[in-house]
């Protein structure tokens, strides 16, 4: 079988990531053999091995040089539209192919276990450079509301360490939160951290997976736009969904699948 490698696309970890996805469904229907090749641009690579990729997943195949592999013409998958796709299809996609680094998956269980995810609410807040694509806190705040008498624990995942600072002094003891790496120069800093030479890029690459998953045991989801919290609710078919957008009153549910 020929292989094709499917490059990255100079983006965030879960965009990346969903590429990949999308990609090998793609090569599979051509009757190629999918290869994540992730390398110059990849914004997680701390360029200790060849293939980006492999610092945080196996490989898919065994056996490629990719030190010495001239990839040809690398192919580009988008994803655009796979969110719609059925949650479970994802999952299963997902759960087929891509398998995590013992490491990161030990990472990822130990601050699973840090946290108490029974009964919670699960929010994510991704500001720094979708500030412009996101809602004021006030949104969050409003739908928290709505719903919080209903939950235990609030999970918060967020790039912005205001965001979850604020959500701590309303809140309470009910929030709960992974020690990861955030903005600290307010709600309105335009830096993705993915961007941010200042941070440890691998090690972000390795706590936007572990709030993910945090997300995903959470009963509830709401969110904005961000690739991580959809992979959230593909990781958990059962979750509800409540996307928040950024117009006033502009707000639709993730049906469950």
């Amino acid at each position: 079988m020929q292989p094709v490698f499917i490059t990255n696309r100079q983006s965030g970890f879960f965009s990346e990531l969903h590429s990949v996805l999308n990609g090998i469904q793609c090569a599979r229907r051509e009757n190629l053999m999918p290869v994540p090749f992730w390398r110059g641009g990849f914004q997680y690579w701390d360029k200790h091995t060849p293939n980006g990729w492999e610092q945080f997943f196996k490989p898919i195949y065994t056996g490629i040089d990719f030190e010495h592999v001239n990839p040809g013409r690398p192919r580009f998958y988008g994803w655009d539209g796979m969110q719609e796709v059925n949650r479970k299809v994802m999952r299963t996609l997902y759960k087929e192919n891509v398998t995590l680094q013992p490491k990161v998956n030990d990472y990822i269980q130990t601050c699973l276990r840090q946290l108490n995810l029974n009964n919670t609410l699960g929010v994510h807040i991704r500001f720094t450079d979708k500030i412009a694509f996101n809602p004021h806190m006030k949104r969050y705040i409003a739908e928290i509301d709505k719903v919080i008498d209903n939950y235990d624990n609030i999970f918060v995942a967020s790039d912005s360490l205001e965001a979850l600072s604020q959500l701590q002094q309303i809140y309470g003891s009910k929030v709960q939160a992974l020690n990861v790496q955030r903005n600290n120069e307010g709600l309105s800093s335009p830096i993705g951290l993915h961007y941010d030479d200042r941070l440890d890029k691998h090690r972000h690459g390795v706590e936007c997976l572990a709030d993910a998953y945090a997300l995903s045991k959470c009963r509830m989801i709401i969110r904005a736009a961000s690739n991580l919290s959809v992979f959230s609710l593909w990781m958990n078919p059962e979750a509800d969904g409540i996307d928040i957008g950024d117009w006033p009153g502009e707000r639709w549910v993730n049906a469950k699948c």
